[in-house]
C-alpha cells in the first residue's frame, strides 16, 4: 500500500468511529420497521458468540454465506447489540463488489450510496476484469484488509466471492484468498456465520418482507501453526460453514435443492459445473440436494450415460 492509501484508511476509520452509533440505529430501524425483519433467538445467539469473541485478543475474519445484496448489514445487525456498536476493533470492515453498489442510480443517488458505504467501513472489491488495472485494484483492496487485521480490526469477506446462484453454500469449491489472508495474519480467527430467512428459497436482491432469520455461527482458528497451504485453510473454513448450513436446515421446511420446484434443467450454464462433461457422474453433494436416499441408491446402479437418463 502507498502512504496515501494508509492516510485514507486512517481517516475513514476515524470518521466511521464518529458515525458508528447513528449507523447502528439506521441499520436496525431499517431492518425492523421498514422491512419487518426479525432474528430468531437473537439474545441467545449473542450470549453464545460474544464470550468467545471477548476471549480472543486478536483480529477476526468474518465469513458468511451470501444470498442477498444486504447480507452484510443483516449479519452485523444480528451479531451486534447496541451496547457493542462503539467497539471499534470488533466492528467489521465489509468488502462489497464495486459494480454492484458504487454505480447505482444517478449522480445524487450514487453519491449518497457511496457516502453511506464509506461510513459503514466498506472497502470495495472489483471481481471482474483480468487486466493489469483490475488485478492491481484487487491487490490494493486485499492489502488494506490485511493491514486492518494486523492492526487488530475485523474484516467481513464472503468466502464464495459472490452471491450463491444455487442458493446453497458449496463446501467443495473453496477459494484460496481467505486461506491466504489467514496465513498472512496468523493471529486471526474466523467467525463462521450461516444466516438465512426461513422463507429464503434462493438468491434475491433482499430477503422477503417480514422475514424471520435464523443464524448459526462458530468461532474457529484461522491458520493453524503447521498450515502453509491457503487451499487447506479455506477448505477447513468452508467445511465449518457447510456444517452450520446443515444444522440450519434441520429446522427448515424448505427443500434443500433451493430451486423452488422439482424441475432441474440440466442445460442451464450455472448447473454444468455440477456434473461431468460426458454425463457419467455428478457432484454427490449436488445430487443429495435433489434426490432422496432411495433415489440415490437406484441412480448409482446405472453406468455411463444411463446415469443421467435415469436422473
Amino acid at each position: 500500500m502507498t502512504a496515501e492509501d494508509l492516510k485514507g484508511l486512517r481517516l475513514q476509520r476515524l470518521i466511521c468511529r464518529l458515525v458508528a452509533a447513528p449507523l447502528w440505529f439506521l441499520v436496525a430501524a431499517t431492518a425492523r420497521f421498514c422491512f419487518g425483519y426479525r432474528v430468531a433467538d437473537v439474545e441467545s445467539l449473542r450470549a453464545k458468540i460474544w464470550p468467545q469473541l471477548d476471549a480472543h485478543d486478536g483480529p477476526i475474519i468474518w465469513a458468511a454465506n451470501h444470498l442477498t445484496l444486504i447480507d452484510s448489514f443483516l449479519v452485523y445487525w444480528a451479531i451486534f447489540p447496541l451496547s457493542r456498536c462503539l467497539e471499534d476493533d470488533r466492528t467489521p470492515w465489509s468488502t462489497p463488489e464495486y459494480t454492484n453498489y458504487y454505480k447505482l442510480g444517478g449522480p445524487v443517488q450514487s453519491a449518497i450510496i457511496r457516502a453511506f458505504l464509506y461510513g459503514c467501513r466498506c472497502i470495495p472489491f472489483l471481481r471482474g476484469g483480468e487486466d493489469a488495472e483490475s488485478e492491481m485494484w484487487r491487490q490494493r483492496a486485499y492489502d488494506k484488509c490485511v493491514w486492518l487485521l494486523r492492526e487488530g480490526a475485523a474484516v467481513f469477506v464472503y468466502p464464495e466471492a459472490g452471491r450463491s446462484r444455487s442458493g446453497w453454500f458449496e463446501a467443495k469449491r473453496p477459494k484460496d484468498f481467505l486461506g491466504k489472508m489467514a496465513i498472512d495474519v496468523p493471529n486471526a480467527k474466523f467467525l463462521c456465520v450461516y444466516m438465512r430467512a426461513d422463507n429464503q428459497i434462493g438468491t434475491t436482491v433482499r430477503p422477503p418482507t417480514n422475514s424471520v432469520f435464523r443464524v448459526r455461527c462458530a468461532l474457529i482458528d484461522g491458520a493453524l501453526p503447521d498450515e502453509t497451504n491457503p487451499r487447506a485453510v479455506s477448505q477447513r473454513l468452508f467445511n465449518r460453514i457447510a456444517e452450520l448450513q446443515l444444522d440450519w436446515w434441520k429446522d427448515s421446511t424448505l427443500s434443500k435443492n433451493c430451486a423452488g420446484n422439482d424441475i432441474v434443467d440440466l442445460s442451464l450454464t450455472l448447473l454444468r459445473e455440477n456434473f461431468t462433461e460426458d454425463l457419467t457422474d455428478a457432484d454427490p453433494e449436488w445430487l443429495d440436494r435433489h434426490l432422496t436416499a432411495k433415489e440415490l441408491v437406484a441412480l448409482r446402479q446405472k453406468i455411463g450415460v444411463e446415469f443421467f437418463k435415469s436422473f
